[in-house]
């Protein structure tokens, strides 16, 4: 009897093949993701005290001081103010920090430092845990939120001090908001935004009127303050001009100052306000 020749398609040996492998064999496990954090980061919030109306934690995220950069560990600075009677001076701490290997649990500091955090999936909130890990059984806010652009401690605390106690004339950046009473252009084609510094070392005067450089010095006493004439840059930008010259010319008038929160007015002899700036915000 002649043999019979046999023959496989190759898509159902195929077939056959791996239906009859292990499981294991068939899906070969996928490496996790490396869980990342862009850096740095700043966190912020109040959370409850038991003894004080709450603490003000700022925390930050840093990457290692050498490379390679990772970011699932690095260092970080956390900066706690007691609210109430209790408050004091902020108490700040700095250590280490790692996400775990799942990216959800944020392990900062060590010891009695130790504290640990519930991060969200889109790393822009972190919900704090008891010292095991768990979730905490309250109504209390124990979030803390991340901040849209990166602060760090130093420029919190000024903050929190102009906040507190108004910002200081000098050493300070004034962007011009309002001029004779009407709100100031925003540029648009990359110009600078009209601006002052008044420099506290050698009474010197710097800053932009929208599209020139400024330059002079200044007098002060008490409340009363003046400019010498003030030199300007001899650019001719496609906007702004007009204002630029109206803001010079306002500064020629002024006579004194007064501050509020935030907020500067330059007045003149009679006390109206010819040009009101705002602090810029901490770079």
């Amino acid at each position: 009897m002649p043999s019979r020749r046999r023959f496989a398609l190759p898509g159902v040996a195929m077939a056959l093949g791996a239906w009859l492998l292990p499981a294991s064999a068939q899906q070969a496990p996928q490496p996790a993701a490396q869980p990342t954090l862009p850096l740095p980061a700043s966190f912020t919030g109040t959370l409850p005290c038991a003894d004080c109306p709450g603490i003000v934690h700022h925390l930050n995220l840093l990457p290692e001081r050498t490379p390679p950069y990772a970011t699932d560990h690095g260092r970080y600075e956390l900066r706690l103010r007691y609210l109430g009677a209790k408050g004091g001076r902020p108490r700040v701490e700095r250590g280490a920090w790692r996400l775990s290997g799942d990216g959800a649990t944020l392990t900062v500091g060590s010891g009695d430092q130790r504290r640990l955090f519930r991060m969200d999936a889109t790393g822009s909130l972190l919900t704090a845990l008891d010292r095991e890990g768990h979730a905490i059984a309250s109504n209390l806010n124990y979030t803390l939120e991340r901040a849209n652009a990166f602060t760090s401690l130093q420029e919190a605390e000024r903050a929190e001090q102009i906040a507190a106690t108004g910002a200081p004339l000098e050493d300070t950046t004034w962007r011009l908001v309002t001029l004779g009473g009407q709100p100031v252009a925003v540029p648009t084609n990359g110009q600078r935004e009209a601006h002052l510094v008044l420099h506290a070392k050698d009474a010197r005067l710097s800053g932009s009127g929208g599209c020139n450089r400024l330059l002079g010095s200044y007098e002060r006493n008490g409340a009363a303050l003046r400019f010498p004439p003030i030199a300007a840059t001899r650019l001719a930008c496609p906007q702004g001009m007009e204002q630029e010259n109206a803001f010079l010319q306002a500064l020629e008038r002024v006579a004194g100052w007064r501050i509020q929160g935030r907020r500067l007015d330059l007045t003149d002899a009679a006390g109206v306000t010819v040009a009101q700036f705002e602090a810029a915000a901490a770079k």
